[in-house]
């Protein structure tokens, strides 16, 4: 999407088919389904559909007159402003993709994936942490045990300097099956230094290496251990 970044959030919504993607043996309940979504007639979802094999192609005028379609059919139609909203972030219009996402989320006020992609387009573009902050915190409501969410929310808190909020939203990520967020405890390891709290930080850091033992993160986090113990003793 754009050239100047490593790493960057798309904006998509996606329906799981098949296995549960939320860990084996987790029971938590997910996400209630608002009677919007029940509602939304096969037509309204063949549209979006094809706009997302059009997005594929990189048709970004096709994707966004069917998911305009898929909306006309069904002016509730949450996902279809979502997915627009994606596009037309793809194509550098901002306002109007945070136009569609405030309507995906006014339409279906239990549509976390909105809520998210608010907070990201507040968080890395706009550079707005107590905005960003806010909106994970809605999405966290809405879906409590999503691992993904919460530390999206951890991070938001961090940047916005909520550290004590950040250390109690990573301890709840961690009483979760959250193979795949282990950085959530390098993220609470940085809040409890702004509070000068080395040796929470210390523990933080030492259960990344646990959960992340491989990769530049976790090589980066040994060398800082080590500086930070040897200052210690």
């Amino acid at each position: 999407m754009d050239n100047r970044k490593t790493t960057q959030s798309i904006f998509v919504a996606v329906r799981r088919t098949g296995e549960n993607s939320r860990a084996a043996g987790d029971n938590r309940v997910g996400p209630s389904v608002s009677v919007n979504q029940l509602k939304i007639p096969e037509d309204a979802r063949n549209k979006l559909n094809e706009a997302t094999q059009l997005v594929v192609k990189a048709d970004w005028a096709g994707a966004i007159g069917r998911l305009n379609q898929a909306i006309a059919i069904y002016p509730a139609y949450a996902e279809a402003y979502n997915n627009l909203a994606a596009v037309q972030a793809r194509l550098g219009n901002l306002n109007q993709a945070r136009e569609s996402l405030q309507k995906a989320t006014t339409v279906d006020d239990r549509f976390a994936p909105g809520f998210v992609n608010l907070g990201h387009l507040e968080e890395e573009r706009e550079q707005k942490f107590q905005a960003a902050e806010a909106q994970f915190a809605k999405a966290a409501a809405i879906d409590p045990s999503n691992v993904e969410t919460l530390t999206l929310l951890c991070r938001a808190q961090l940047l916005d300097k909520h550290y004590d909020a950040n250390v109690s939203t990573a301890h709840k990520v961690h009483a979760m099956p959250h193979k795949a967020f282990a950085v959530v405890h390098y993220i609470a390891a940085r809040a409890l230094q702004h509070q000068d709290r080395t040796s929470d930080a210390i523990v933080e850091f030492k259960t990344l290496l646990e959960e992340e033992p491989f990769g530049a993160r976790a090589d980066a986090v040994r060398k800082e251990l080590a500086d930070m113990e040897s200052k210690a003793h």
